[in-house]
């Protein structure tokens, strides 16, 4: 019996394979995703579901200020609104100088305020702010998550049956959901629709909603002006 040919089998079985195959992002859809320093200064309370304030055109049910919110607003005093903008540009800058994007300045900017039955379709931020760089959300309340759509559907050229557990799954899928939580600020293309799904809980879901457009890339303020 030949021991040393055994053996390197023997070894040979028990190394594990390489890898030979793997997937290059080719085009990813950037969802920034990060904590508002300042959240813990914005506590607004419940507001019971009394008033539906869809927005003209909005085919769902909820308590907005869609566009912005006024000076007179019921809800959000008009100087909580100002110092919020401020801080959330200020916590947008701190992110966008650290990783080398463009200066923005705030275009729209609205809550909305959802209780349960209540949801908001699927949309996008294209048709109605043309301009937009990248939108937003800021989760302050009772946050869940928003529904994202894939760019185009030609992805389900790739499906087969079991996709979903291969190297190429990701890229079958039909939505995606960001895990969020009280405090956070997602940021991604206006291009991109999404949704709120109709909620299921008693409780107040309160978010802030916004749109950037770029400025003046040699803008001083942009590195000066105090948020």
């Amino acid at each position: 019996m030949n021991v040393r040919n055994t053996t390197q089998r023997n070894q040979a079985s028990k190394t594990p394979k390489t890898p030979n195959a793997s997937v290059i992002e080719v085009f990813p859809t950037p969802i920034v995703k990060f904590r508002f320093p300042k959240h813990e200064k914005y506590f607004f309370r419940d507001i019971p579901k009394s008033e539906d304030r869809t927005p003209e055109g909005w085919n769902c049910s909820v308590n907005s200020s869609y566009p912005f919110t006024g000076e007179n607003d019921p809800y959000v005093p008009d100087e909580v609104n100002k110092r919020l903008q401020r801080d959330v540009m200020g916590s947008i800058r701190d992110v966008f100088i650290e990783n080398g994007l463009p200066p923005v300045e705030m275009g729209a900017f609205w809550y909305n305020i959802y209780h349960e039955e209540q949801n908001q379709e699927r949309h996008d931020h294209v048709s109605a702010h043309a301009n937009t760089f990248l939108s937003g959300v800021y989760y302050n309340k009772n946050a869940t998550p928003t529904t994202f759509y894939p760019p185009s559907t030609l992805y389900r050229t790739l499906r087969f049956r079991g996709c979903e557990g291969t190297i190429i799954g990701n890229a079958t899928r039909d939505t995606y959901e960001a895990e969020v939580n009280d405090g956070d600020i997602i940021l991604f293309p206006p291009y991109l629709e999404h949704e709120v799904k109709k909620q299921t809980s008693e409780s107040m879901r309160l978010t802030f909603s916004f749109n950037l457009t770029t400025i003046n890339p040699n803008s001083i303020e942009w590195i000066t002006k105090e948020y």
